[in-house]
């Protein structure tokens, strides 16, 4: 028995699916989704990641800038700052004591500068894809209109 791809998914929750659109999912496996309305979103992630990057590692970052997008719990610009905090860390220091340590830092600081720049490139290449298919317009939507249901039941008492 193998668990199912979408376990550990909460009532109303958000699956993003790299692929480059639906799927025939397994009956069973689509009135599970069903029951706990969840909102499914095919992405071409690998795809974008190859298109962006010219390497298919970044295919996570994709998925990253989509599910920003869509959930709007972050922005583009705090997720590319959690890049550069993940490749430079919060602990990067350049010493200038020395040419050869300089020359040292220098060239490793331009690999990570490269790679940070590609793998944001994906996140925004990942949120442009969410934003230009209108995906999670409508849940922000039902968001709003809660929240503002909220606020005027708080207002009335």
């Amino acid at each position: 028995y193998t668990m199912p791809f979408y376990f550990g998914l909460k009532q109303n929750g958000v699956l993003l699916i790299n692929h480059d659109g639906p799927m025939k999912l397994p009956p069973q496996e689509t009135n599970e989704l069903k029951e706990r309305n969840a909102k499914l979103y095919y992405i071409p992630a690998t795809q974008l990641s190859l298109k962006v990057a010219g390497l298919d590692l970044a295919t996570n970052m994709a998925l990253m800038g989509a599910i920003g997008a869509i959930t709007r719990l972050t922005t583009l610009e705090a997720l590319g700052e959690a890049v550069k905090d993940r490749f430079l860390g919060k602990g990067f220091v350049v010493s200038g004591g020395t040419a050869a340590l300089d020359s040292v830092v220098e060239r490793k600081f331009k690999q990570k500068q490269e790679l940070i720049e590609k793998n944001i490139a994906v996140i925004k290449a990942g949120w442009d894809y969410a934003e230009e298919h209108g995906w999670g317009v409508e849940e922000r939507a039902e968001a709003k209109k809660a929240d503002d249901l909220a606020a005027a039941e708080a207002a009335s008492r």
